[in-house]
């Protein structure tokens, strides 16, 4: 990550949503999202693609023992924020949680979140969004013409894209209430 710098959570006052700074620059969708075909994971489901099923891109198994790894959705029976690699920062969520007061719940954002949020001034106010941070972040929308895809937003200009196969790396920012 680009250090400790311009860390912060903006709420967005149209919406209430909460928007975390970067929580990871390195991550695929599956991690990113916490999307997983984990044995007796109450959220697991079939990837038809196959990358989300796939042990190179996420935690696979049986839980509660094995966990989906997601950047963003913070259930600790069945889902853990620690990736083996470090490329997970939840300082980035400046310590609110299910536990915190207030309580937050964390999400991936979907593609229709960051199109509200960048009305609303979201590549204006957040510190690590623009061009000198790595400026594509993963959505939670998977494209629906072709299913091994995912929609991204560019924290620089508003653009979206599905450029990207999910089980390539990109950045990951969270939302929350």
């Amino acid at each position: 990550m680009a250090g400790s710098r311009g860390r912060e959570v903006w709420q967005d006052q149209r919406t209430g949503l909460l928007w975390s700074s970067k929580v990871a620059e390195n991550l695929n969708w599956c991690k990113a999202s916490g999307s997983n075909n984990i044995v007796n994971n109450p959220a697991a489901q079939d990837d038809p693609s196959d990358y989300c099923d796939n042990a190179a891109y996420q935690t696979t198994g049986t839980g509660p023992a094995d966990k989906a790894i997601s950047a963003c959705f913070e259930e600790s029976s069945f889902f853990t924020t620690v990736d083996d690699t470090g490329d997970i920062d939840s300082l980035g969520k400046a310590g609110l949680n299910l536990t915190s007061t207030p309580v937050v719940a964390w999400r991936l954002p979907t593609r229709d979140d960051y199109l509200v949020a960048d009305v609303n001034g979201l590549r204006h106010v957040l510190p690590d969004a623009g061009n000198d941070f790595g400026y594509w972040e993963w959505t939670a929308t998977i494209e629906s013409n072709n299913r091994t895809k995912a929609w991204q937003f560019s924290t620089w200009d508003g653009a979206l894209s599905t450029y990207l196969a999910r089980d390539g790396d990109s950045n990951v920012r969270c939302v929350g209430r």
